[in-house]
């Protein structure tokens, strides 16, 4: 009877010291007591695969040791309590050592053991963790402890978050974890009422790059990196991805997820959710537009929004992903063969979709200068190059055939060049076989060409035959 007061007497120590680390079973004379594994700092866990690849993340819990014990008849002065180890991360052969060792330490006392059996567990487990500290610690192929290690570590730091309390930095009072929310990694904690007024008043004014932890440094860091993507010399530098730039640039400064757990679920949560995507996005594709022009359009459907990236800038096809609709970039439309040339459009101060100013200013500047490294930038050294060159060879052309006595005229439906080898001033378009006047690009009747010619009115009266191979010297003396 003695023997059993004392070995109750021990149960109700442990449950007294560790709490809701034990559980006891008074009537069997049992139980088990978890024994934590905190980490002073995050260790590295890895899951190689057989293949090469690997997963990993850091954790500052591993899962407990467990000690399951029961007190047999004789205990504590005749016979040893029996015990058994149990634990995701150590192995069987260390879970026998330690096994083993227990025994050992009520073959030195024989007396009341448990809770030096329960030290002795921590003490190994602090050993333990001195060592995976200083190294990865790897699951070894094994995803579901793996898993469990990840998930484990996840409701720990979930559990002491909430349980402890913090200063918010923007009412400055202290609050329960559990209605904070912290970022990563800079680890900054702010109350939830908090970050939703201050993040509802910066969706509603439109300021959605300002949408991330508020802590003076994390808003001067996330300031820094968008900088550095936006800097002259990044973007013209040689090995520049504009993949890479995009992601970047399209990459929100806060976790999306964060952000919705900010806002809330409920329906105007969700709304200042929307309104925020739908901003930033537009945000970003207006600066993506501004910095490469070339690479970033706009479906031309009146009822399709959609934006689309042009992985190829020397290709004139774009396909509309949300719609499906093909259509020619230099002038947005129906995409046509390149038999057509549409470079010089209605509008003047565009050729090949780049802004004439911005062509005529490369041809000047060149790629040395800083105002010739925007360009570059914007549009791309090669295509520059490329229109620059067709659109000099235009202007060539264009002085051409202002001079009296050329031999080119363009056709004023499809503007294709025509140069007359012989016959008179009815010209007629082999492209759109529109007929036109050769000598000032007039419309021709197609059933009566040849009535403008007739016309007095017209400043080419009479002139049908003027300039025609061969007809110099009857021009010469008047006959014509």
């Amino acid at each position: 009877m003695d023997g059993q007061d004392i070995r109750i007497e021990e149960l109700e120590t442990i449950k007294a010291i560790y709490e809701d680390l034990a559980q006891i079973d008074f009537h069997n004379l049992s139980g088990s007591v978890k024994i934590p594994i905190t980490l002073e700092k995050d260790v590295l866990v890895q899951l190689s695969s057989r293949e090469g690849g690997s997963l990993s993340t850091y954790v500052r819990y591993l899962p407990s040791i467990h000690l399951d014990f029961k007190f047999p008849e004789h205990y504590p002065y005749e016979a040893p309590p029996e015990t058994k180890i149990r634990s995701q991360i150590l192995d069987e052969s260390k879970q026998t050592e330690i096994t083993r060792n227990l025994t050992e330490l009520w073959l030195d006392l024989r007396d009341q053991v448990l809770f030096s059996m329960i030290d002795h567990i921590q003490q190994v487990s602090y050993n333990y963790v001195d060592s995976v500290q200083a190294k990865t610690m790897d699951c070894h192929g094994d995803q579901i402890l793996y898993d469990q290690i990840i998930a484990f570590d996840q409701e720990q730091r979930l559990e002491s978050f909430n349980a402890s309390t913090f200063t918010c930095e923007i009412c400055q009072g202290d609050v329960k974890g559990e209605k904070c929310m912290q970022f990563s990694p800079c680890e900054h904690v702010f109350c939830r009422k908090c970050l939703r007024d201050f993040f509802t008043s910066l969706i509603e004014s439109g300021d959605v790059e300002k949408v991330h932890c508020p802590d003076f440094e994390c808003g001067k860091l996330a300031l820094q990196i968008r900088e550095k993507y936006l800097r002259l010399d990044f973007l013209t530098r040689d090995n520049f991805d504009f993949e890479e730039f995009k992601r970047k640039i399209m990459t929100p400064p806060i976790r999306l997820d964060t952000l919705q757990a900010v806002l809330g679920t409920d329906h105007d949560g969700v709304l200042l959710f929307e309104k925020y995507i739908a901003i930033y996005n537009d945000h970003q594709h207006a600066l993506i537009a501004k910095l490469f022009p070339m690479r970033l359009v706009t479906c031309p459907r009146d009822h399709c929004p959609a934006m689309i990236f042009r992985e190829n800038t020397q290709d004139r096809l774009v396909v509309c992903r949300q719609c499906g609709y093909a259509f020619c970039n230099t002038c947005r439309k129906l995409f046509h063969s390149g038999s057509i040339d549409c470079s010089r459009t209605k509008d003047e101060r565009v050729y090949h979709g780049i802004a004439v100013e911005d062509i005529e200013l490369w041809i000047s500047e060149g790629k040395s200068t800083p105002a010739g490294n925007q360009l570059r930038c914007r549009y791309g050294h090669e295509l520059l190059r490329k229109v620059a060159d067709e659109y000099t060879m235009d202007q060539m052309f264009n002085e051409l055939l202002k001079e009296e006595s050329h031999e080119f005229s363009t056709c004023p439906t499809c503007d294709i060049v025509i140069q007359r080898l012989e016959g008179c001033n009815k010209m007629r378009c082999s492209h759109c076989y529109t007929f036109f006047c050769h000598l000032c690009s007039a419309f021709l009747d197609q059933d009566h060409p040849y009535d403008h010619f007739k016309d007095k009115a017209s400043t080419c009266y009479n002139r049908l035959f003027q300039g025609m191979p061969g007809t110099e010297d009857m021009e010469h003396f008047g006959v014509l």
